[in-house]
């Protein structure tokens, strides 16, 4: 049975966030270096530098997937070939992902740079999961979303092209440390990960959200889960994210106040 300390995976998980924000710090230079989208030629100047750091960052966490991946097969004495690093993302879709979060929230652009940097390092473990019959499991870092509980509460299953729809992790995010871990039995552990306790945060909001008079679907147990963790965090840190959420606010009021003139 595979058993993973908790200083492996955290090491692993660090050298991938040194990578995601790499590329999302470089990406905000340079956004401010060329002086924001509204200089005629900056779009696309942002989409080709945006390819860049995509592929080169990419690249450079699909190769650590791919390490790990190599290193648990060989800890579990599973003889299967060696990981092949998932294809970064493609010049069209990190050209609509800029173009779409530049219309919404320009402070956003980062973020998809730094998103399909973390995208790379899950497709390269659900993709030779998928090949060698392997199992996979979302493993909580850091401060948890809820829809990353929800993930996390189903333990290691076995890779599916379902877990993989189109070819990628579907639910990738900025800002997050989660990730994937594979293992070549279901009953594989990784210390500190807890399915169980997952689980139980889960249910219990989705009963939660019953009582509350709400439909009972994963999604309303979700809005459960982020309600109480909202609930639960200092005031200063409410302060920090609503102002966040007013940055992109004016943001998008401010393109679409243009759009219109």
């Amino acid at each position: 049975m595979l058993n993973i300390s908790a200083s492996a995976w955290q090491k692993y998980i660090k050298a991938l966030r040194k990578l995601e924000n790499a590329a999302a710090e470089r990406m905000t230079n340079y956004l401010s270096y060329i002086g924001g989208f509204e200089i005629e030629g900056n779009m696309q100047r942002a989409i080709d530098f945006a390819y860049a750091l995509g592929t080169r960052y990419g690249e450079g966490a699909a190769a650590l997937a791919s390490e790990l991946y190599d290193a648990i097969a060989a800890a579990e004495g599973v003889t299967v070939p060696a990981a092949i690093p998932a294809e970064t993302a493609g010049y069209g879709e990190i050209s609509a992902a800029v173009t779409a979060a530049s219309e919404q929230a320009p402070s956003t652009v980062p973020s998809v740079v730094e998103r399909y940097v973390k995208r790379a390092a899950a497709d390269t473990i659900l993709q030779n999961g998928l090949r060698d019959g392997a199992y996979a499991a979302w493993v909580p870092s850091g401060d948890t979303c809820a829809f990353c509980i929800m993930l996390a509460s189903r333990g290691f299953e076995r890779v599916s092209k379902e877990t993989l729809r189109k070819g990628h992790a579907q639910h990738i995010h900025s800002n997050c440390d989660c990730q994937y871990i594979v293992a070549f039995g279901a009953d594989a552990r990784v210390e500190g990960y807890d399915p169980k306790r997952c689980e139980s945060i889960y249910y219990d909001a989705l009963n939660s959200s019953i009582d509350e008079g709400e439909g009972g679907s994963w999604k309303d147990a979700v809005n459960y889960i982020r309600r109480q963790q909202y609930a639960a965090l200092p005031q200063a840190e409410k302060d920090r994210l609503n102002e966040i959420q007013r940055i992109q606010y004016r943001e998008r009021k401010a393109r679409t106040a243009d759009k219109t003139k």
